[in-house]
């Protein structure tokens, strides 16, 4: 086996292996706000998260059917869990015409909790229990101005002067006079 060879044997080892410690624990991060987020950003007590498919027999329109995430629900002080969209059933294939994945709607939850607990937290409680897909919280929606000059996109130096961002808080006066 000459050098090439082997320093290649060599990586494809080595990046077996950091595969495979990947793969040990999944999804088992603690979960963090992204910085700049703060509570003004979201609804308070409000959760969004997503049921794994593997646990679609345990999915009611109201509850789950599961002691396991049940018991996270109730440490959270779980007032209320209802389905997103109650009426989609599962995609009857994985993918489209198009080869792109369905999404599959009809395991998304939103839950109301004791909004004194931070969201933090609650969320890292339901993602411990190995059942849910995701979890976030339920984001206020931010509306964002954009004028409506057609050549913006032609002006680079707009987003170098972080002009969208100015102008997201101020757009000007409607009773000042152009010339």
């Amino acid at each position: 086996m000459n050098l090439k060879n082997l320093l290649i044997y060599a990586l494809v080892l080595m990046l077996g292996v950091q595969i495979s410690k990947a793969s040990d624990n999944p999804r088992n991060e603690t979960f963090r706000l992204p910085k700049g987020v703060t509570s003004a950003d979201m609804i308070p007590g409000t959760l969004i998260f997503k049921l794994k498919p593997e646990f679609r027999g345990v999915a009611r329109t109201n509850s789950i059917g599961s002691d396991r995430l049940n018991g996270a629900l109730n440490s959270i002080g779980s007032t209320s869990i209802v389905k997103k969209f109650p009426l989609k059933n599962a995609p009857a294939s994985e993918r489209n015409a198009f080869g792109f994945k369905m999404v599959d709607l009809s395991l998304i939850y939103e839950v109301k909790y004791n909004a004194e607990m931070p969201v933090e937290k609650v969320m890292n409680a339901l993602l411990k229990t190995g059942m849910v897909e995701y979890a976030e919280p339920k984001y206020l929606p931010k509306l964002l101005f954009t004028p409506n000059d057609p050549n913006t996109t032609n002006q680079y130096f707009l987003g170098k002067i972080q002009a969208y961002a100015a102008w997201d808080i101020q757009q000007g006066d409607t009773n000042s006079r152009s010339y």
